[in-house]
């Protein structure tokens, strides 16, 4: 990796194959080119780069159910660490917020519905304090509904951007993106 986050490319063939249900919730396994790989991640660090005091990245189910290589290798090619939490923690909104804090997490990657319960969990309990250092929370995997947005920016009112991603697992996951910084936004 260079300092510009960017890397050389050897040979072009397949990188990745991610599994998924398909369109038609028949099994399929996608298989990703590297240089399709290359500008997934280059652009991620590009439109959304880590901050200089972010050490520590989050995977959930790293090891199944993974959408995304780009959950994995983006924090990893740029020397970050990797928190990878399993099933009990996205099932515990309370125990995956204090995953969060403790590791120091700047952004979370996650379903809507993941969003949306870790929301309700720290509205019961009015910590308001709580995740304000995630700074950026990607939602993806299925729609991000206006209530959910709505409810992130009750809560959360202090340079907090919610990022909707959008795309297909053949397309690396990921093909548009919509960024919202405010409730009025």
């Amino acid at each position: 990796l260079t300092d510009d986050y960017s890397f050389t490319l050897g040979k072009d063939g397949e990188a990745v194959t991610i599994y998924t249900s398909g369109t038609l919730s028949a099994a399929k396994g996608i298989q990703l080119h590297h240089s399709c790989c290359q500008e997934r991640l280059e652009w991620q660090w590009k439109q959304f780069p880590f901050q200089e005091d972010e050490t520590h990245c989050l995977a959930r189910n790293a090891l199944h159910h993974i959408d995304h290589f780009a959950e994995i290798w983006a924090p990893l090619c740029t020397g970050k660490c990797l928190v990878s939490v399993d099933d009990k923690y996205c099932k515990d909104p309370q125990a995956l917020t204090n995953v969060m804090e403790n590791h120091n997490i700047k952004r979370f990657l996650g379903l809507p519905a993941l969003i949306d319960a870790i929301l309700d969990e720290l509205m019961k309990k009015n910590q308001t304090i709580s995740n304000e250092k995630v700074s950026l929370w990607i939602s993806t995997g299925e729609p991000l509904t206006i209530a959910i947005a709505q409810k992130f920016f009750k809560h959360f009112t202090k340079n907090q951007k919610l990022v909707n991603f959008y795309g297909c697992t053949e397309t690396t996951g990921d093909c548009a993106f919509f960024t919202i910084e405010s409730k009025e936004h």
